[in-house]
């Protein structure tokens, strides 16, 4: 685990991460992590500029999460190009650890309106914005190692 010169400790978790594109036919490669979401496994990867965590609509129909049960997000979220509008929620975040704890947070998705005829890419997984999500964590990456340590903020 990681501490302080103090010895306090930074993380008390720590889990291997793959660096990877975000879908498997992509360019665009991202640090991945295995989460749960509101204790689902899914996939997701860390987006450091992001805001939320960004849940694709076929996770947000797993965990039932429809409009009229969320807010409406005041200001739209840019998404591959495109200014996506959608609702808020609050679900639990958990980072699986290799090694040390498990940590659980509740954190603020983002669902993004979606009609029939949108389309949306299937394998496309969950974005860890940094924003009312990472924030509410202390984290580090070692690419060297391949690991991505976490805790709580204290």
């Amino acid at each position: 685990m990681l501490y302080f010169k103090k010895g306090e400790t930074f993380a008390t978790g720590a889990m291997q991460y793959k660096y990877e594109p975000v879908t498997p036919n992509g360019t665009d490669f991202r640090v991945h992590l295995r989460v749960e979401v509101d204790e689902i496994p899914t996939p997701a990867f860390v987006d450091t500029g992001g805001m939320y965590l960004l849940c694709p609509p076929g996770l947000a129909r797993q965990l039932d999460l429809n409009p009229e049960d969320g807010w409406q997000v005041e200001h739209a979220i840019l998404f591959r190009g495109s200014r996506l509008q959608g609702t808020g929620h609050r679900v639990s975040l958990t980072l699986i650890a290799d090694e040390g704890e498990d940590v659980k947070v509740e954190v603020t998705a983002f669902v993004p309106d979606t009609s029939p005829e949108q389309e949306w890419e299937s394998e496309f997984p969950c974005i860890l914005g940094l924003y009312l999500c990472l924030d509410l964590l202390r984290f580090a990456i070692d690419p060297a190692a391949e690991k991505f340590y976490f805790g709580f903020l204290a």
